[in-house]
């Protein structure tokens, strides 16, 4: 069957009120399933498993490295409790001294 016999025999199923962007969505699915086709007659596929073997590895890699930042981020226990701020209470809310009276 050739291409454009394939794309016609899927426009006759689309309904009548079909957008544009759903029409041209159908045919880039139709031509990403033509390509996989034809690299699993020449041989270009992975192994299920060799893929989530990678996958897991990958997880590992990034795991690690958000523990090390997580690790790097930390303050020291003592700074996290003084250090609140000038002016700060430790519910976070801002202290503010009552304006002085101006005199004219």
């Amino acid at each position: 069957m050739t291409n454009k016999q394939r794309i016609l025999q899927m426009v006759e199923r689309w309904p009548e009120d079909i957008t544009y962007d759903q029409a041209l969505y159908h045919v880039c699915v139709l031509r990403a399933i033509d390509e996989g086709l034809k690299d699993i007659e020449a041989g270009r596929t992975t192994d299920h498993d060799e893929v989530f073997d990678e996958l897991e590895r990958r997880c590992d890699e990034e795991e690690s490295q958000a523990a090390l930042v997580r690790s790097s981020q930390k303050r020291p226990g003592s700074a996290a409790k003084g250090d609140r701020g000038a002016g700060r209470t430790k519910n976070g809310q801002v202290v503010r001294k009552p304006p002085k009276k101006v005199r004219k």
